[in-house]
């Protein structure tokens, strides 16, 4: 029976390690995002300060 409680809390503590990954790449991907939408808004500026012909 005490194998049975290592098994579950080893399986325990690495969904909780899979948990904290996904968290940190959903963080880096609206991270990412965020500066994409930046690029896109300086970008748009930038065109529209062109002298239009």
């Amino acid at each position: 029976m005490k194998r049975n409680g290592f098994v579950t809390l080893v399986a325990v503590a690495f969904l909780g390690l899979l948990m904290v990954l996904l968290l940190l790449e959903v963080q880096g991907y609206a991270q990412q995002q965020h500066a994409y939408n930046d690029l896109i808004k300086h970008y748009s500026q930038a065109i529209s300060a062109l002298p239009h012909k």
